[in-house]
């Protein structure tokens, strides 16, 4: 009795298997047709994103101007301007509603979101969510900042 039992658990452990190796083959969804929850869970964390840059925003654009007007900058030379050049990139970045297309090599939050849940997949179907996924997910963390800060000073430049 307890080995056909253990034969029907064996088998639902297998259907359970397969069903989610099915999903994870199929990653190459549109955002819409992601999992209602996974779409909830991305679009809050992309709000609170974009909330915190706008708290930023606020302050930093009262000191751009006054550094403006002190300093005399006017057009695209204007600290200002700066700050809404880098506003518009963060934007595309955060890409709240989804507007913005993707561009290759682009860091986006989706793209950062998409490279964690490759990694915890890949770590899921290899058998071990363990110190290689938070390796990883390190390495990925690391590379980002690398990405940001390269880009402050460029457009620093």
């Amino acid at each position: 009795m307890k080995s056909a039992d253990k034969s029907v658990q064996d088998s639902n452990d297998s259907n359970k298997n397969s069903v989610i190796n099915d999903e994870i083959e199929s990653r190459t969804i549109e955002p819409h047709e992601e999992h209602p929850i996974r779409n909830l869970v991305l679009f809050q964390l992309k709000l609170a994103v974009d909330a915190l840059r706008d708290i930023l925003l606020s302050p930093i654009s009262l000191i751009a101007t006054i550094m403006d007007l002190i300093e005399g900058r006017r057009g695209s030379k204007s600290y200002f301007s700066m700050l809404l050049k880098m506003g518009r990139e963060s934007e595309r970045r955060i890409n709240l509603f989804q507007q913005h297309r993707e561009k290759k090599r682009s860091k986006t939050i989706d793209s950062m979101i998409r490279q964690v849940e490759d990694i915890l997949v890949n770590e899921y179907k290899t058998g071990g969510v363990s110190e290689k996924a938070k390796a990883a997910l390190e390495k990925t963390l690391r590379m980002r900042n690398k990405d940001t800060e390269k880009n402050t000073t460029t457009d620093k430049n």
